[in-house]
């Protein structure tokens, strides 16, 4: 009995890995970018690596069943970055990198698969962040035109806050798949929640006002206690991702008159 009481508490003061769902546009990779500078603690497997547009075909269940049990399971101790990277090779060129089961690994991915990753994941005390960006209006923008302006800014073949003429039929599409997509997101937090899953949503726009608070919050919920001192000199690192458009959106909207009234004719003032 007292082994037992032992081991359940062994198990509530370890750090647990996690996987972050996202959408495009929601500010996934920065958020990821900071959370990997945690690397006492982190081992975060880098970018999307189980996506399916890296690979030449569709991971196969039983398949993506053996990665993630690779990565999650505990008692799995050897051997597991090169069972993984068997599996991995049968797919793509693209190469994984080791990661260290010591620490807290985590990845981003889009939900998917769920039926055949949720008895590995409840299992392992797996977490799920669910991001979400509450900013229909500005996430839409972002979602415009190309979903690759982050990557253009990096190589340098964009600058920042790159001027949009917004086509506004086009636009509200958009805005209205933002609108189910959230809604979606919500329904799927308590449906995980039933399910047994430990689930959080977390917001890019806290992110925004506030790194430190953010990370922090996130590192505890995976069970990793820093002193808050030292998560802050990690939140105000600069990192590889920066915002493509300013907070201002009519220093990059070029029709930004009817983009306003379209904005105001449909009550979403509270967002601009």
């Amino acid at each position: 009995m007292q082994n037992k009481i032992i081991k359940i508490y062994l198990i509530s003061i370890m750090s647990k890995d996690f996987i972050v769902f996202f959408e495009g546009g929601e500010g996934s990779s920065a958020i990821m970018s900071h959370l990997k500078q945690f690397t006492e603690k982190l081992d975060i497997i880098w970018f999307e690596p189980f996506d399916n547009c890296h690979f030449t075909n569709k991971l196969i269940d039983d398949d993506l069943s053996n990665i993630f049990s690779n990565i999650f399971n505990k008692n799995i101790k050897k051997n597991y970055n090169e069972n993984i990277r068997q599996i991995y090779s049968n797919y793509t060129d693209r190469q994984l990198a080791d990661f260290d089961k010591n620490k807290s690994v985590g990845f981003k991915m889009r939900f998917r698969d769920w039926d055949t990753i949720k008895p590995i994941i409840i299992k392992n005390n797996v977490v799920i962040f669910l991001l979400v960006r509450k900013n229909i209006v500005k996430w839409a923008i972002s979602k415009y035109g190309s979903n690759s302006l982050q990557f253009k800014l990096i190589k340098g073949e964009i600058k920042e806050n790159p001027k949009t003429n917004i086509n506004i039929k086009q636009f509200e599409k958009i805005l209205k798949r933002c609108r189910e997509s959230i809604d979606y997101k919500y329904s799927l937090f308590k449906k995980l929640k039933m399910e047994g899953v430990e689930v959080y949503l977390i917001y890019y726009e806290d992110y925004c006002e506030n790194k430190t608070i953010f990370l922090n919050s996130i590192l505890r919920k995976i069970n990793i206690n820093l002193d808050l001192e030292k998560v802050k000199e990690i939140a105000t690192k600069n990192i590889h991702f920066k915002k493509v458009h300013s907070d201002d959106i009519k220093t990059f909207v070029t029709n930004y008159d009817e983009f306003y009234k379209f904005i105001a004719d449909n009550d979403l003032l509270e967002y601009i």
